[in-house]
């Protein structure tokens, strides 16, 4: 069984793609340019399933299609629109430190400059040019670029990142 320790995530599963078997993914990096990556897991319903990548083309450095052995059907193909995309640990040394470091912050509390709680990491998007948090409290889902300039501090033993966010910023979101 695989679990979320032995995997870290590099993107999602965003549409169908044409009428045979292609997926269109969006990573969050090129990590599935290396020859050697046989397999990814998907977040399916909560529960991490492997599938062996039977082809890849690329669109640009961090988006294209795949075809997945055994999802053969257009069912099987629907069901995993929207899925996070995950890799072994075992390929972790083909992921940038920056990425890394980024995709470490999951989870994280997320305070104002006043340390007033704005909510908490759960997961990056970079569908945008600019990567961004999104940030979840019980009310409100925000969308913060992750941009240096804005990080006040990071206590990584608390899962705190403390930000100086532009005024207004999280009344657009």
């Amino acid at each position: 069984m695989i679990v979320s320790t032995d995997i870290f995530p590099i993107g999602t599963i965003v549409k169908m793609h044409g009428s045979k078997r292609e997926l269109l993914f969006q990573c969050h990096s090129d990590i599935l340019n290396h020859d050697e990556i046989e397999y990814i897991v998907l977040d399916v319903q909560g529960i991490y399933v492997p599938f062996f990548i039977e082809s890849i083309r690329f669109f640009t450095a961090d988006s294209g299609v795949l075809i997945l052995e055994n999802v053969d059907t257009e069912n099987k193909k629907k069901a995993l629109i929207g899925c996070s995309m995950f890799l072994s640990n075992d390929y972790l040394h083909f992921q940038s430190d920056e990425i890394a470091t980024t995709e470490q912050l999951l989870d994280f509390n997320v305070y104002n400059i006043k340390e007033e709680l704005i909510g908490t990491i759960k997961s990056i998007d970079t569908t945008t040019e600019n990567p961004l948090f999104v940030v979840k409290n019980n009310e409100r889902e925000y969308y913060i670029p992750i941009v240096d300039e804005f990080f006040v501090s990071i206590e990584e033993e608390q899962q705190k990142i403390i930000l100086n966010l532009p005024e207004g910023l999280l009344d657009i979101n």
